[in-house]
């Protein structure tokens, strides 16, 4: 598996999941990834989620 299948199973997983599962997987995220990491990961959602309500 390379890391654009990877990418887009994690984005699929992104757009499939609810708003309360997403912040109980942040919270999770947030005790794993640095600040920079966290927040990069914070933006890209954000980003998708805005592409998806188009």
């Amino acid at each position: 598996m390379n890391n654009e299948m990877i990418y887009t199973m994690f984005l699929n997983s992104i757009r499939n999941m609810s708003d309360e599962e997403l912040n109980k997987t942040l919270e999770k995220a947030r005790g794993i990834l640095n600040a920079n990491d966290y927040q990069k990961l914070l933006e890209l959602i954000k980003k998708e989620r805005q592409n998806d309500q188009k």
